[in-house]
């Protein structure tokens, strides 16, 4: 590992080189228990003062991470004050989430992040909204920043710093070269440039509260903490090793600890958790609350009917995807009656869940050509979830997709997934439209058969898993009273979901901390001054197209700036470091 990054934050007139690193443990992080100095140098005349400065640690070296390391940073140095900011990575190098989204592209935002499209829709909105307020207010990071009144934030920042983002469909913003590391390299610089601490090979194990006000689940992680101190207390301690040593008490003068997994601890003032859905998990952190288990979401999903997708493996078709509750059985307790007029569960939806249902019987309507409270509609329209255009690719266990990406967020073992082949087609003109269709063809070329029928509208393999549905053979002549049948198979493909395909190719996990213990104003946790949560860490997702790396960058900037900005308030105050 090379020399690390400047250890502190200040005014870039009083900036100073700094000594050479000295050797690391194994993981690259601080090599003794205890260490409260994250940055390495010898003793000083300036060392006490040093001990003293705020520091701000950061657990997380992917976006939300390196967004909240450039908001602290830059708080700090708009304020004039010296403040560590100090990013702990448990990987070899910071970003790699990054360089694995898009393929490769990174699709850095949207155009139009509503917060309605997010699970925890109303502390999403919050964010937005105080995030907005502040960058109107050229406070933090935005005292540079010329951003229009009606410009997110975000993307101020972003061009700020020099990445150009270009728009494409569906609003999905890209880095102009269209690669991934164009934006980690925008990163890296602004915390060169803002003298934030990276350290990477630093897993941390616990966040904890000086005062004891920790988990009880932490309290391996202490014994664990402890028996590594003993063992380094037994080691003779020579040269920068004993001033290590000597400066281990130092950690417990701050209000907040982070263990790392090799027993070392860092002292801070304050505390970003931005480790990411997986990591939250495993990661021990003081709260109320426990933390939701991660669940996989945004990917492809498994089918009941795979005996169809098997053939058809690794093709694709243009389709409109409809996902229905399961129909319920007549006279069943949970059977939402026709006088209902809504879902038995409608109290228990998310927003977004609301408004994907809204969106889905609307189109349902369009389809129909009739109204929702119409009676052949009525029970389609009270089980509908959810609708999404785009295109299907089909595996050997279901369907993948961007399209069932976006469903995966709505869908459950036993839901209906029906595939509509014929999306430019409604479904109350789909008859007519195979009926003027056939002779056409009968005119062209006499005996119609069901080949001729679906050709040119879908691929063999898929015109051959459709006429057996259909339970039609290709070769046999068409017939007036089957087209029913053709049409409804194209319109309403159906298959029962029975959970995720492959958790491999899911983009990101639901659960974390939950929405109700933090604070949209702040970003931090409530009751509990200088520890926030952003990012993957908390139980929010969205759908794909740029709206969850979005979130990662905006709750890191806000939880960031906070944090810098509440023990920069303390510090100017007289407060104890």
């Amino acid at each position: 590992m090379g020399r690390p990054l400047r250890g502190m934050v200040v005014p870039r007139a009083t900036r100073c080189r700094q000594p050479a690193a000295p050797p690391t443990s194994a993981c690259g992080c601080a090599a003794f228990a205890g260490l409260d100095v994250v940055g390495w140098s010898k003793r000083t005349k300036t060392e006490g003062k040093r001990e003293a400065m705020k520091r701000v640690v950061i657990v997380g070296g992917g976006a939300s991470g390196l967004m909240a390391a450039i908001g602290a940073a830059r708080t700090a140095q708009e304020a004039g004050q010296a403040c560590e900011v100090v990013v702990l990575e448990q990987a070899e190098r910071v970003g790699k989430s990054i360089l694995a989204t898009g393929n490769g592209r990174c699709n850095v935002s949207n155009a139009r992040p509503a917060a309605a499209l997010y699970r925890g829709s109303g502390y999403v909105g919050g964010v937005y909204a105080e995030l907005a307020g502040r960058a109107r207010n050229r406070r933090g990071p935005f005292s540079q920043v010329k951003a229009s009144l009606h410009e997110d934030p975000v993307h101020a920042l972003f061009a700020s710093l020099g990445l150009v983002l270009c728009e494409e469909a569906e609003g999905r913003l890209y880095p102009a070269t269209f690669k991934a590391t164009t934006v980690l390299d925008v990163l890296r610089a602004a915390l060169d440039a803002a003298g934030a601490v990276v350290r990477t090979d630093a897993a941390a194990v616990a966040v904890e509260r000086a005062d004891g006000g920790a988990s009880s689940a932490a309290s391996a992680s202490r014994e664990r903490s402890a028996a590594a101190l003993e063992r380094t207390a037994a080691t003779p301690a020579r040269g920068l090793h004993a001033e290590a040593v000597a400066a281990a008490g130092a950690a417990a003068r701050r209000p907040w600890r982070v263990r790392l997994a090799d027993g070392s601890v860092v002292g801070a003032d304050a505390v970003v958790v931005a480790v990411g859905g997986k990591g939250v998990g495993a990661l021990e952190l003081p709260l109320v609350a426990d933390a939701a288990p991660p669940v996989p979401v945004l990917g492809p999903l498994a089918v009941r009917q795979a005996g169809r997708t098997k053939s058809l493996d690794n093709n694709r078709v243009r389709c409109r995807a409809w996902l229905f509750e399961p129909a319920r059985e007549e006279g069943s307790r949970h059977a939402s009656g026709p006088k209902s007029g809504k879902s038995p569960d409608k109290r228990t939806l998310e927003p977004c869940e609301r408004e994907a249902r809204q969106a889905a019987r609307e189109q349902l309507s369009r389809e129909a050509g009739v109204v929702c409270t119409a009676p052949a509609l009525r029970d389609e329209a009270q089980r509908v979830k959810a609708c999404e255009a785009g295109e299907v690719l089909f595996r050997r266990y279901g369907v993948s997709g961007i399209a069932i990406f976006n469903l995966s967020r709505l869908a459950r073992p036993g839901d209906e997934l029906v595939l509509d082949l014929l999306p430019h087609v409604r479904a109350c003109d789909c008859d007519s439209f195979l009926f003027r269709r056939r002779k056409l063809l009968a005119a062209q070329f006499g005996t119609v058969t069901y080949v001729d029928l679906l050709r040119g509208m879908l691929l063999d393999p898929v015109a051959r898993e459709v006429a057996r549905t259909a339970q039609v053979r290709l070769d046999d002549v068409v017939r007036k009273d089957r087209l029913a049948d053709v049409g409804r198979t194209l319109k309403r493909w159906s298959f029962e979901v029975t959970g995720i395909g492959d958790v491999r190719q899911c983009q990101l996990t639901r659960g974390g901390v939950p929405t109700s213990a933090m604070d949209a104003r702040l970003g931090g946790v409530r009751g509990m001054d200088g520890l926030y949560v952003t990012g993957e860490a908390l139980d929010v997702d969205g759908p794909c197209g740029g709206y969850n790396l979005h979130w990662a960058w905006a709750s890191g900037l806000l939880a960031g700036m906070d944090a810098a900005s509440s023990v920069l308030s303390v510090q100017a105050d007289g407060g104890e470091a």
